[in-house]
This record gives structure tokens, C-alpha cells and sequence, in this order.
């Protein structure tokens, strides 16, 4: 395997072997919600370092929720 492969980001289904459906509940601060709602409405590019920081944290929530 080339270092070239190394640094490749996989496709999403390259977790489909752990990935499940299901409803996942998280409880958000007003900051996280803020900066779910302003990527969506603007797209993550917009975020700040500290909203990025935000929104990392909701979606770290809800890996722990789908991926323990």
C-alpha cells in the first residue's frame, strides 16, 4: 500500500458494518444547537473555529450514541 492510499479519506460506506438506523437522543446546549443551525442555514465553510468546535461536539454526541 502507497502512503498515497494512506492518506485517503474513505467513502461513508466503509462503516456500514457498524453503522445501524435507529433513533438516537442527545441533549445539546444552546451553543450546539446554535451551530447545528447556522451550518445548516450556511454551510459548515461559515462556521468559526469555536462554532466548528461546537458542532464537532454534537456530532462526537451522536457518534458515542451510534458507535459506544
Amino acid at each position: 500500500m502507497s502512503n498515497q492510499n494512506l492518506l485517503q479519506t474513505p467513502d461513508a460506506n466503509h462503516y456500514r458494518h457498524i453503522a445501524r438506523s435507529g433513533n438516537y437522543e442527545i441533549e445539546l446546549d444552546v451553543k450546539h444547537s446554535c451551530a447545528v443551525l447556522k451550518a445548516y442555514d450556511y454551510g459548515v465553510d461559515t462556521l468559526s473555529s469555536r462554532e466548528l468546535h461546537d458542532l464537532d461536539m454534537v456530532i462526537a454526541k451522536l457518534k458515542d450514541e451510534i458507535w459506544p
